[in-house]
């Protein structure tokens, strides 16, 4: 690949040290940066004619070409920039900092099909016209609430306000995101075009079920049909990309004893519950189906299809991690014992959402198209909710 770069620029103000400035910050600092780079999160030798070793089906091993040569092949470029605002007031008890961030990707590299003449089945690597541009707003605020001899209270959180969106595409729509399972063979959820967040779902609406116990979706024109296939009723409907990330984290210390409090969250997101989708051929004599489908009068010999009714919404908020310890008094301790201190730690303790899977943070990992899924919820394994007991000494 050609056109390897990485440069970054910052500057700092510290405006509390100028003479004009307020009394009551403690710190007022006012900052900017710019930084450009490569990405490097691709497979080497992807401008290199790539071959695969398979058997041709007669028994013999072949070398296939897979890959074309793209000697033209640049690294997609990242550029960012940033202007913040770092303050504390009230004697350093009160700190947080104020983001604002734009960072844009060009030339995006996908896997297309080559130019005429290349050998049969092939595909490129190529940058493709277009910029992906992310956009954000991060608070962050921290608290020194109580600091005694006895109590210490310290409260911290951050959330961030999140905008993705592919601009000035001018090729053709690219669907990526397949489904998996009997009967979605071939299936797609979603696609990458102009003006749309990466990732969007597309694919029809979901309409219900009809007095024929088929399932409808919403055309174009504003009516319903059984037939969920008419790529003209396909419509953006979503993606898996949040648009609010929150954090919060609160330490409480009472003379010995201690805890520690973790919680993150993400809201304004979808996730495709291809799991469900799967489970929806209502067939009890053959696989389990879902609950709500036995009966209900849908039609049990309808092929499974891709739609808003497997589309959840993502949001969540999660205990992710909760530490309670104790510290015993020196005096307490034999002498060539210098410290002792127990704890029990207890993590992914509960999360509220209302994704009806095992975990809103969840992704089954597929590439088509060269773009890798994401928000897509196949026979997942839901993270493990974990309990430890420990001992820290030391001598």
């Amino acid at each position: 690949m050609n056109g390897d770069i990485s440069q970054h620029l910052s500057e700092a103000w510290k405006i509390n040290e100028e003479n004009f400035a307020p009394d009551f910050f403690d710190q007022l600092k006012l900052r900017a940066s710019w930084g450009q780079s490569g990405n490097q999160n691709f497979p080497a030798g992807l401008a290199d004619e790539r071959f695969v070793i398979r058997n041709d089906g007669q028994g013999n091993t072949i070398a296939q070409q897979e890959t074309a040569a793209n000697p033209d092949l640049q690294w997609e470029v990242n550029e960012t920039i940033n202007i913040g605002v770092d303050f504390a007031v009230l004697d350093n008890k009160l700190s947080g900092s104020i983001d604002v961030f734009q960072r844009d990707t060009d030339k995006l590299l996908f896997l297309v099909d080559p130019i005429q003449p290349a050998p049969p089945g092939t595909r490129r690597w190529e940058n493709i016209d277009g910029t992906v541009q992310n956009q954000g707003l991060e608070l962050t605020l921290f608290g020194d609430v109580v600091n005694t001899e006895e109590w210490s209270f310290t409260l911290g959180g951050n959330i961030s306000f999140l905008k993705n969106e592919l601009q000035d595409f001018t090729g053709a729509p690219i669907d990526i995101g397949t489904i998996f399972g009997q009967g979605l063979t071939g299936a797609v959820s979603q696609r990458i075009d102009d003006g749309e967040p990466i990732n969007s779902f597309y694919m029809p609406v979901y309409a219900g079920v009809n007095a024929d116990g088929n399932p409808t979706y919403l055309t174009a024109d504003g009516g319903t049909t059984t037939n969920a296939s008419t790529e003209a009723d396909k419509r953006f409907v979503g993606d898996p990309n949040p648009n609010i990330l929150v954090g919060l984290n609160a330490n409480v210390r009472y003379k010995n004893w201690d805890m520690a409090v973790n919680m993150n969250g993400a809201y304004g997101h979808e996730i495709y519950n291809n799991t469900a989708n799967v489970l929806a051929k209502n067939n009890l004599t053959a696989r389990n189906i879902l609950s709500d489908l036995v009966g209900n009068g849908e039609n049990p010999d309808l092929a499974n299809a891709v739609s808003t009714r497997f589309l959840e919404s993502g949001d969540f908020i999660r205990l992710s991690n909760l530490t309670v310890g104790y510290n015993f008094d020196a005096g307490l301790l034999p002498q060539y014992i210098k410290n002792l201190r127990i704890y029990a730690t207890g993590q992914n303790l509960f999360v509220i959402t209302p994704y009806s899977g095992f975990d809103p943070e969840v992704n089954t990992s597929n590439t088509l198209n060269g773009v890798p899924s994401f928000g897509i919820d196949y026979l997942s394994y839901p993270r493990a909710r974990t309990y430890t007991l420990g001992i820290n000494v030391s001598f």
